[in-house]
């Protein structure tokens, strides 16, 4: 036990959420997006995926578009253009599932990863990114698949990542290995929601702040580099209708027509997170400040964002958001760039008892420590206190004071 909770924390140790790494800006081109892709200026994305690749019953990997034509015109923007593969409709809610299931096997698995393999190299792709969901997610061969495909990749040298949603009660959370996590290079969080016959009827912020930064934090407890988590942004909103409906993809609507409405400007769309339309019906989204606050957190406490979808900016007049979050990426750096000269440690580790944690400056600080299943069981502000209640093992302590945050191993003997 001690051995696999070792293996769990092992990224954590001395981490420091600075700008070591590069932080990721990435988003999803969707293939009923494709008129729009010479609209996008992709040298302010580190990553694109495609959305969505997926095999046939015999393993045969189709695009419904140009994907050569993209990746050409990403790499001349030094932009990496990654696949992805099922997606959240049929290949991993509905009956499309049964195909991987099939294909993910231990008789078919290594055959169906070299034609995955295949078709990167054939176009000439940048790595693989799973965003299996829900059914799929949950299939008993997912997590030997996900290892298995990330050593195929790793062994070309380029990048594995996979979509990753915490679901009802961590449900899908549960269902990855730590080992998976250990093999993906990065995981992107998809913080956000949307409306339809569960929930026409209580309308709710979809897109909230508390859930951008509560799914990074439970990957960086779960053990991986806060560098490791890239944080979900929802290029759309949610209109309620109040009223049952046979089209409720029509009420997830693009940022952009909510923003740009003429019929919004007294409510200031641009600043708000949420407006009504003429007969009442409340639409959530995400405004400029909320963007903001949420790129300020993914750079104290992530290593980048996650757009989707990319078709959902406005191309034309004043407004471009993209843009808009790669000022507040260069703001949260510079002021990381700042804040970074303060170091902070904690002594004795390991402990039987009392823990001191030692900052280079006086400001305030508070702390958490979570176990080895993510879960969080105390926090604090004292700079010197006691652990003599908590069992032996394993845990991850993650201190924030002066807008940074140090997340390391806490061994209780």
């Amino acid at each position: 036990m001690i051995k696999k909770l070792l293996l769990i924390f092992i990224g954590l140790l001395v981490c420091f959420e600075g700008q070591a790494q590069t932080f990721k800006k990435t988003g999803y081109i969707p293939d009923y997006r494709w008129n729009d892709i010479g609209n996008m200026d992709l040298s302010k994305l580190t990553h694109v995926f495609v959305a969505f690749v997926n095999p046939d019953t015999a393993g045969t990997i189709t695009f419904s578009q140009n994907i050569n034509g993209l990746v050409n015109i990403a790499h001349n923007q030094g932009c990496k253009v990654i696949p992805s593969f099922a997606g959240g409709g049929s290949y991993s809610w509905g009956a499309d599932t049964a195909i991987y299931k099939k294909l993910i096997d231990q008789n078919q698995r290594s055959n169906f990863i070299h034609k995955m393999m295949d078709y990167v190299r054939l176009h000439n792709l940048d790595g693989i990114d799973l965003d299996l969901e829900g059914y799929a997610l949950q299939l008993s061969d997912f997590n030997l698949f996900a290892q298995e495909t990330a050593d195929s990749v790793h062994a070309a040298g380029l990048e594995i990542s996979a979509a990753l949603a915490l679901g009802w009660n961590n449900s899908y959370a549960l269902a990855i290995s730590d080992l998976t996590l250990q093999k993906m290079d990065f995981i992107t969080t998809m913080s956000y929601g949307g409306v339809g016959s569960w929930n026409y009827n209580q309308p709710s912020d979809q897109f909230p702040y508390s859930g951008f930064t509560d799914d990074i934090d439970y990957w960086v407890s779960r053990g991986m580099n806060p560098h490791q988590v890239v944080g979900g942004l929802a290029f759309y909103g949610v209109e309620f209708p109040m009223s049952p409906q046979n089209t409720y993809w029509q009420f997830n609507l693009d940022l952009c027509s909510i923003y740009t409405n003429p019929s919004y400007a007294s409510q200031d769309p641009l600043h708000n997170d949420m407006v009504t339309t003429s007969n009442q019906h409340p639409v959530y989204y995400n405004g400029l400040p909320t963007f903001k606050k949420k790129i300020k957190y993914a750079a104290d406490n992530a290593g980048g964002y996650m757009i989707w979808e990319l078709g959902g900016d406005c191309f034309s007049g004043n407004v471009n958001i993209l843009d808009s979050l790669n000022t507040y990426v260069s703001e949260a750096l510079e002021i990381n760039a700042v804040n970074n000269n303060t170091t902070i440690s904690v002594y004795p580790n390991p402990s039987n008892s009392e823990i001191t944690i030692v900052s280079t400056n006086d400001l305030p600080l508070q702390w958490t420590i979570y176990n080895g299943l993510g879960e969080k069981v105390v926090e604090g502000k004292n700079k010197h206190f006691s652990i003599a209640n908590l069992s032996s093992g394993f845990y991850s302590i993650r201190i924030s004071q002066n807008e940074k945050n140090t997340t390391t191993v806490l061994i209780k003997n």
